[in-house]
């Protein structure tokens, strides 16, 4: 048996794009635990489950079918010159209905207002830890998702947000192995729904020397280039590459950015932090820092809500 255990479809206007994960077998967990010791066991045994790799799948999307092939990681994309339905369906290489076995939207439909939202997770809006990989593992391994939390700035923002109907895509490093995981901590924290557009699905091995580089350009890209009237609304923080990869997308995309929100995560701005930032504004793109005590509700009223 093998099982769609995550998919993303956006709206592009005409187009579609779909990605997602196929595994050879079904994961028990519901990565809801109720100790620190179930949390750990899940949290590992989440990376013991086996890719349908290399296999051809066959999506039906509007009665049309499209053939393609999963990658090493069980994963695979592709854009369709359909529109965005609720009549789809995955086969596997033997031509049968795979279960899609994911508790959250597969369809992100456009929305009225021209701006479109792009954010980062780890640290942006759940404290992970990125920084340090002692306190991020910890974080990872010894937190349940009830006790991860929020940044309630950067949150309380996202819900303004999506209260005006922009819609929000999540793009994040993090393995499509911690879907489950991250899904409960949204919930908890009551985060919008929105696309989640995660690395591929991992194993131990692969997870040591994986590398991702371009894996949250590459998506950038594809969305503001698919998306030419749209405008882009860009969530980050000062833990990872995020200014340095806006800094890039504004520069390639300097007429549809139209803010960047790095959030600050040190008391403290490093050298290589300031001449970053100054990089980022140098695009003449708007951008701001989001310190520990700001309040940002009020941004909404930058933005026309149109």
């Amino acid at each position: 048996m093998a099982y769609v255990w995550q998919i993303n479809m956006i709206d592009l206007g005409s187009e579609t794009y779909v990605n997602g994960t196929i595994l050879r077998n079904k994961p028990r967990s519901k990565y809801n635990a109720k100790s620190i010791i179930e949390n750990l066991f899940q949290v590992i045994l989440s990376y013991g489950n086996f890719a349908y790799k290399n296999r051809n799948i066959y999506l039906n999307i509007n009665k049309i079918e499209y053939q393609l092939k999963t990658d090493k990681n069980g994963y695979f994309e592709v854009t369709v010159a359909e529109n965005l339905t609720n009549d789809f369906y995955i086969l596997n290489r033997k031509k049968k209905k795979m279960e899609i076995i994911q508790d959250y939207p597969a369809q992100f439909y456009q929305k009225q207002p021209i701006y479109e939202v792009i954010s980062d997770i780890d640290d942006t809006l759940i404290h992970s830890n990125t920084v340090s990989l002692f306190k991020r593992l910890s974080t990872l391994l010894l937190k349940r998702a009830k006790k991860r939390r929020s940044v309630d700035a950067t949150v309380e923002l996202l819900q303004e947000f999506d209260k005006h109907q922009f819609r929000i895509t999540y793009l994040s490093k993090s393995e499509s192995n911690l879907f489950r995981l991250i899904y409960n901590i949204f919930k908890i924290n009551n985060l919008p729904k929105g696309a989640m557009l995660l690395s591929p699905y991992l194993s131990f091995k692969r997870l040591i020397l994986s590398k991702m580089d371009n894996f949250k350009i590459d998506h950038l890209k594809r969305l503001i280039t698919k998306l030419p009237d749209k405008k882009f609304i860009l969530l980050g923080d000062d833990t990872q590459q995020d200014i340095h990869i806006y800094t890039s997308i504004a520069q390639q995309f300097n007429a549809q950015i139209e803010k960047v929100y790095i959030r600050q995560t040190n008391a403290f701005i490093n050298v290589a932090d300031t001449i970053a930032w100054k990089e980022l504004l140098d695009t003449g793109v708007t951008c701001q820092i989001i310190a520990f005590e700001d309040e940002l509700k009020d941004e909404i009223d930058n933005f026309s809500t149109t």
